[in-house]
């Protein structure tokens, strides 16, 4: 036997009037907002941020200018002057 489908159309007589048919609305939870720092951390971190920028500039900028000053002589630049620096360093060894 094939399977056959059966199809109905239900009517009622006297329907709900719109209001009533309705279910009443639930309330939903109150949306919150997001929390937010406070106003003065924000500023905290900012100003920390500021002064960690001012320190890592004068560590790359000022403090290699002044090694190179005064009695610090600059790395040599090629294989003859490295080779003179460590002769000069023996001798100063021995």
């Amino acid at each position: 036997m094939a399977s056959e489908i059966t199809y109905a159309e239900v009517k009622f007589k006297d329907p709900l009037p719109s209001e009533e048919a309705k279910a009443p609305k639930e309330k939903s939870p109150p949306q919150h907002e997001p929390c937010k720092p406070p106003q003065w951390l924000l500023w905290l971190i900012s100003g920390l941020l500021l002064l960690l920028c001012v320190v890592l500039l004068v560590v790359f900028f000022v403090v290699p200018h002044q090694q190179n000053c005064g009695e610090h002589k600059a790395l040599p630049q090629n294989i003859s002057e490295w080779l003179c620096a460590v002769r000069i360093a023996e001798e100063k060894g021995q």
